[in-house]
């Protein structure tokens, strides 16, 4: 008996130009540990009678309708990951420039890749063989940014099937994983005004609808529902963020709209660069400073992106600067 090792494990990612047909990936990410959490779920059918008190197996047990759902868990990187922003701001995106190369994109109101999916591969270890999970859609993606440690990219995902296959040799990107240490990150800003910020989280859901046929077992293409964009951050209170704190949450009128980003640049300042935009935004919860020792105030602040009147500004905006000339 051979027993898998957990050694060697690897994700792999490709876009599917039909959704629901697995493709080869295109992409591939070195496993964390406890990286993944993706299974077929069968909702398997018993029919239940009172001719007799055990089940017949042939005739009391149904194949019942299935699904793919799970978790990934990834290290962000400046580049190589394209196919998971876009799908997760489901937008194709747009590149200028030469090297550095500039990556721009958008969550709005006319979302691209209809009819597209994504193909993710699982190499866990050892295993002789791979799960590839065709008709993958990214419900969510979750960034948490803490000081000194790489940024978290957490993918909530839906799919179709899943199938073994053989197991596909990896070759990795070397973009750097992004870090919110380097001298020259920006951090969280407020329009112009720098913050001091302890930790941040950034999370977009496309809240899918998932769809289903009476005469088939897997599910059909889901749509994207509402967009649901927030960050959350904590944040010493000082004189400029409390301007903006006040401001926006103990004036009874409406407060005007925050253009809130999240940057963190690489080891050299025009070559790598994450920027992150809530171009308008609104407070939409926060705590009081809180007085936690002889040190800073801090307070804890979510804000909600909203696209403006007229769409002259999208919910979430992401910015790439990296040394690849395409996404």
């Amino acid at each position: 008996m051979a027993t898998y090792l957990g050694r060697g494990g690897f994700i792999g990612i490709g876009q599917e130009s039909t959704w629901g047909t697995g493709v080869a990936a295109s992409k591939y990410f070195r496993a964390r540990a406890d990286s993944d959490s993706l299974a077929l779920e069968n909702d398997d059918v018993l029919v239940e009678n009172i001719a007799t008190r055990d089940m017949v197996a042939t005739t009391d047990f149904l194949r019942g309708a299935r699904r793919v759902a799970g978790s990934l868990s990834l290290d962000l990187t400046y580049a190589d990951m394209g196919l998971i922003w876009q799908h997760a701001f489901l937008d194709s995106g747009a590149t200028t420039g030469s090297d550095p190369y500039t990556h721009v994109i958008d969550a709005n109101d006319s979302p691209d890749l209809a009819g597209k999916g994504l193909s993710i591969w699982v190499q866990r270890g050892t295993a002789p063989t791979a799960h590839r999970y065709a008709g993958c859609k990214i419900n969510g993606m979750t960034l948490s940014f803490e000081v000194g440690s790489p940024v978290s990219c957490d993918l909530d995902i839906i799919g179709q099937n899943v199938s073994l296959e053989t197991t596909p040799t990896p070759t990795y990107g070397t973009s750097a994983v992004v870090t919110p240490k380097a001298a020259n990150s920006v951090g969280l800003k407020i329009a112009s005004t720098v913050l001091v910020c302890r930790s941040a989280t950034f999370t977009i859901n496309q809240n899918y609808e998932e769809r289903s046929n009476i005469h088939e077992v897997t599910m059909l293409e889901p749509t994207p529902g509402m967009i649901d964009v927030t960050l959350d951050a904590e944040i010493e209170y000082d004189s400029n963020s409390a301007a903006m704190f006040d401001t926006d949450t103990i004036a009874t009128a409406d407060p005007s709209t925050r253009a809130v980003s999240l940057q963190v640049k690489g080891g050299t300042a025009a070559s790598e660069d994450l920027k992150i935009e809530l171009e308008t935004a609104h407070i939409i919860s926060g705590g009081n400073p809180q007085m936690t020792g002889f040190g800073p105030n801090t307070f804890n602040i979510t804000w909600r992106g909203f696209a403006a009147a007229g769409a002259s500004t999208n919910a979430a905006k992401v910015t790439l600067i990296n040394a690849s000339s395409s996404l």
